[in-house]
């Protein structure tokens, strides 16, 4: 269902809302619960965490209190190798900003093959 979710707001957004989306969009992050299970769907660096609380002390424990956190997503950033795999496959390159003189400046970022632009620095967006 999520999937589905996700799919359809993104054709929405890209063909149907008269939004030019072509440098601009969003990153996402969608949860559903039911009793047992949560699920999670996300595209680019927005972050879904799960805080518990247990008495019990251990390395996955942050504090004496037994406060635990989780990660349930996982960013798509353009360093990961399988992120720049999908980028190159698709056309794209991934490398930081060029500054002075062809030195690179700061994270990784997606860019078109032949120009110098979006430069997103996620993999992956609604959008853009």
């Amino acid at each position: 269902m999520l999937i589905e979710a996700v799919t359809h707001t993104d054709k929405l957004l890209n063909e149907e809302s008269g939004i030019d989306t072509y440098l601009s969009g969003s990153t996402m992050t969608a949860m559903l619960f039911d009793q047992s299970r949560i699920y999670t769907a996300n595209s680019g660096d927005s972050r879904a965490m799960m805080c518990s609380y247990s008495h019990e002390k251990g390395k996955l424990f942050l504090n004496s209190i037994g406060v635990k956190v989780q990660n349930l997503t996982i960013d798509h950033k353009p360093d990961l190798p399988e992120e720049q795999k999908r980028v190159e496959a698709l056309g794209g390159r991934v490398e930081p900003i060029k500054g002075p003189n062809g030195t690179f400046l700061g994270p990784m970022r997606v860019w078109l093959k032949d120009e110098d632009s979006p430069g997103l620095a996620m993999s992956r967006s609604m959008g853009d």
